[in-house]
């Protein structure tokens, strides 16, 4: 399987914490629809191809995730050693590979044999405390193989009321690799997510309720927005925003089974059948209720707290919450639902009955509530554990640091300073967000991306210097008949900066076959003039470009083949 980009990064990076932290437990941080199943299965295949006595298993807490996990690997992986110990799929197989549910491996963790890496799906479920289930399967396994190496993936790193799942005195040390939802929906990997404005009628805004565990007291919450009045107002703002406007696949989450029902029963007034379904619904019905909906014969579904993870709908296109949450955990989740591509929508819309945007503000600044996160201000030195000032290039014992964060140009791959505005070798122009939130709109420049397909006639590469004089090449894409969209390459960059690197990445993705890698700008125009007079192909023909017009400046771009 090919890998995203992302996704090759994060095998990468964990490679690289292991070299440098081997004792400390990494987290992975990937929005939902990012892959993070891929990618764990991938990384297991690397590994015991490496290793071939590696024992790793792999822990969720649903037989959904765990069944996913199970058959990623075999599809990646065919004839992978896997077993699958899940009392709800009734299996109960310890294999090479162990992909276990929580709550059955839990009684026989201390039995398994040795097991030299756990991987954990959903990894902010883990709870700060130390008699938690999670907690007891990583000390029993910990017994049979000292050395265990943890790994953690979530979308959402950090629990309602107790803040990150990493640092000091947690069982993660720190973030080995991220990625945001905008970074990924800029690229074109999820789904743009839009919201609407809905009727104040409509609204259940929790204002006023007693708070229990962290979030919104269930009895009071159940008797606030079981109302007919409220329900019968959500349902025809979702018929007007979204039924009406073509709209084909709607999840509908509520407060309680109760009222699901009754949002299931207003619905069929109106001529919509969406059936509830709830952790308690039979499996069997639950499943067959899923498989309808993602195939197109349900237009909309009701559920009570069982389809906020672990679920995969690509057809999903609108998103109604129909109650508030104190849990920026669960709100993002419930987002994340609607992340996942499909030919057959151009966004998902979120009608948030709930007031949660005006809550948590757009969700690439909202922050949890609880413990703050370490002071970042210091740093220790390595060498004599000196304590010194972040910025600090060179500690008093003569260690020298690595150099400060830079930041890379996306066109042309310089390296430049962190706040910089324009690149100097190309000319991009950086993003620039405002740091005031938008209401009601999900993110914070309160941008949608609108991603346009423009068909290409032809591509060609042009030859270009920079103000500082430095050659560098273009690709150019001919949408019209005076229009290309273009990318930088600059072979003339020292080997191994990451100009170069970029460079040779480009142009892999834009020669025909095995063609080598040119090492200079002048070498590349003389193959490209040799193949253009001579008939020969040395690039191949792109089909499309698609551009990301919400961001600023130069527009994200994808190219088709």
């Amino acid at each position: 399987m090919q890998l995203r980009p992302y996704q090759s990064e994060t095998i990468d990076a964990l490679h690289g914490w292991w070299k440098e932290r081997p004792s400390d437990y990494p987290l992975v941080v990937l929005p939902t629809a990012a892959g993070k199943t891929v990618v764990f299965s991938t990384l297991i295949k690397q590994l015991l191809e490496q290793f071939s006595g590696l024992r790793v298993m792999v822990l969720a807490h649903t037989r959904e995730l765990v069944e996913q996990a199970g058959d990623k690997l075999s599809r990646i992986w065919e004839g992978a050693p896997v077993g699958v110990y899940c009392a709800g799929l009734g299996r109960k197989e310890i294999r090479q590979i162990t992909v276990a549910s929580r709550d059955s491996i839990r009684s026989v963790a201390g039995k398994v044999g040795r097991f030299d890496m756990v991987l954990i799906d959903e990894a902010h479920l883990i709870s700060t405390r130390e008699d938690t289930s999670y907690r007891k399967i990583i000390d029993a396994l910990k017994e049979q193989s000292p050395g265990l190496t943890v790994v953690g993936f979530t979308a959402t790193p950090f629990r309602m009321g107790s803040g990150y799942i990493y640092g000091k005195d947690r069982i993660f040390a720190d973030i080995a690799y991220s990625r945001t939802i905008r970074d990924l929906m800029n690229d074109g990997y999820l789904c743009p997510i839009t919201a609407k404005a809905v009727d104040d009628k409509a609204v259940a805004s929790g204002e006023g309720l007693k708070v229990t565990g962290g979030d919104f007291n269930k009895k009071e919450l159940a008797a606030l927005v079981e109302r007919d009045a409220i329900v019968s107002a959500s349902v025809a703002e979702w018929y007007k925003l979204a039924y009406e406007k073509g709209r084909k696949a709607s999840a509908f989450f509520c407060a309680s089974v109760a009222h699901a029902q009754m949002v299931s029963d207003e619905l069929a007034a109106v001529g919509v059948h969406a059936p509830v379904v709830t952790g308690d619904s039979d499996k069997k019905e639950r499943a067959q209720i899923l498989k309808d909906f993602e195939a197109g014969k349900l237009t909309a579904i009701c559920n009570v707290a069982c389809l906020t993870t672990g679920w995969d709908a690509p057809v999903l296109d609108c998103l109604v919450l129909l109650r508030p949450t104190r849990s920026l955990a669960l709100f993002i989740q419930i987002v994340g639902r609607g992340l996942r591509l499909h030919p057959e929508k151009e966004n998902t819309l979120l009608l948030d009955f709930g007031e949660n945007l005006e809550r948590f503000g757009p969700i690439d600044l909202a922050k949890p509530a609880g413990r703050k996160r370490e002071d970042k201000r210091t740093k220790q030195c390595p060498e004599c554990s000196e304590i010194v000032g972040f910025y600090k290039r060179k500690c008093l014992c003569g260690f020298e640091f690595e150099p400060q964060p830079v930041k890379d140009c996306p066109e042309c791959g310089a390296e430049l300073h962190p706040s910089a505005a324009r690149c100097d070798g190309c000319g991009y122009v950086f993003v620039k967000h405002e740091s005031k939130a938008s209401t009601l709109a999900v993110f914070s420049d309160g941008a949608t991306p609108v991603l346009e397909e423009l068909p290409v006639k032809s591509i060609r590469l042009f030859e270009r210097i920079t103000k500082a004089g430095t050659k560098y090449l273009q690709v150019g894409y001919q949408v019209s008949d005076f229009d290309f969209v273009r990318r930088a390459m600059c072979f003339d960059a020292p080997r191994n900066s990451p100009k170069y690197l970029h460079a040779c990445q480009i142009w892999q993705e834009i020669s025909v076959g095995d063609c080598a890698t040119p090492t200079s700008v002048d070498l590349a125009m003389g193959w490209y003039r040799h193949s253009v007079n001579s008939g020969q192909q040395l690039l191949k023909a792109a089909k499309s470009v698609v551009l990301n017009q919400a961001v600023k400046g130069r527009p994200v771009m994808m190219v088709k083949y």
